[in-house]
């Protein structure tokens, strides 16, 4: 099954799920995360092509939010989700099932105390999940992280950037959870590693991420 996340800046917008299914479509995505898809509440439907997508966001504005989009095979094998600020979806896979979080974190203009509530949550979500659950966490972390020999067991050699001190407590939370950024384990073209584009286009950071519990990596 492939995976991938993705900051949309809006599926609302007539037209944009279509580019999103589109797109998916061209690079066989079974299951896209989505971030500031900008959906207000928390519901989910069928697209016109049958397969599900799922949302969370605030009540009355389409700001921010964050949702999962899912193919028609792959959405039968929902068997449950959360629609908190952190999104999960638990799936029945074999050779065991699939806990996965999407997550859109605080951005660089929010104070300490908000990170720290996040990572908290999604902490006590990890917590909470069955253990024997292959654990995936996707979206926007709004952190950068860099490559380190010394940390090849969680950042791969591939990443982008420096580290900041988002990235710092991502490291952290990825050591406490035996997970590794995925994203930074393989070689991709330069033009592919960014996620992030300064409004006057001279700097390119990679913010968003999937994080894979490593000991299924093979």
């Amino acid at each position: 099954m492939r995976i991938s996340t993705w900051n949309v800046r809006s599926t609302y917008q007539q037209g944009k799920l279509g580019i999103v299914e589109r797109e998916r479509q061209r690079n066989n995505m079974k299951l896209v995360g989505l971030s500031e898809d900008r959906w207000p509440g928390r519901g989910h439907f069928t697209t016109e092509n049958g397969n599900m997508s799922i949302y969370s966001g605030p009540e009355a504005s389409h700001e921010h939010g964050m949702g999962v989009w899912l193919d028609k095979t792959i959405s039968k094998a929902v068997i449950g989700c959360n629609h908190d600020r952190i999104m999960t979806i638990r799936l029945n896979a074999k050779p065991v099932n699939i806990t996965l979080c999407q997550v859109y974190a605080p951005t660089s203009v929010a104070d300490e105390v908000e990170i720290e509530t996040f990572y908290e949550t999604l902490q006590d979500i990890m917590d909470s999940a069955p253990s024997q659950d292959m654990k995936i966490v996707m979206g926007d972390f709004n952190a950068k992280v860099r490559s380190d020999v010394q940390l090849k067991s969680i950042i791969g050699e591939h990443g982008l950037g420096e580290c900041n001190e988002r990235g710092m407590k991502l490291i952290d939370f990825c050591a406490s959870n035996g997970l590794t950024v995925a994203n930074s384990m393989f070689p991709h073209h330069p033009r592919r590693k960014y996620t992030w584009l300064s409004p006057d286009g001279n700097t390119r950071n990679q913010i968003d991420y999937i994080l894979i519990s490593s000991r299924w990596q093979s």
